[in-house]
């Protein structure tokens, strides 16, 4: 599920990013588990925050892309 989600979270990060949205909020948590799983043993359960984030910004991806498929539509 993460190869799958990660592209389209890194794809909504950049759709925030163009709208001049602030995504350093959610940015935060993602340097967080990084620097946590580094300096300490790397366990998997520090990863939950990190997911959420991740799941925020895929759906941002998705809703962009439904959008603009529908905007194709009418047009």
């Amino acid at each position: 599920m993460f190869a799958v989600l990660a592209p389209l979270a890194v794809a909504g990060a950049l759709v925030l990013r163009r709208r001049r949205v602030a995504i350093w909020i959610l940015i935060v948590p993602l340097v967080a588990v990084c620097v946590t799983a580094l300096v300490t043993y790397g366990n998997q359960r520090f990863r939950e925050p990190a997911d959420l984030v991740l799941v925020v910004f895929a759906a941002v991806a998705l809703d962009a892309f439904w959008r603009r498929r529908e905007a194709g539509r009418v047009a």
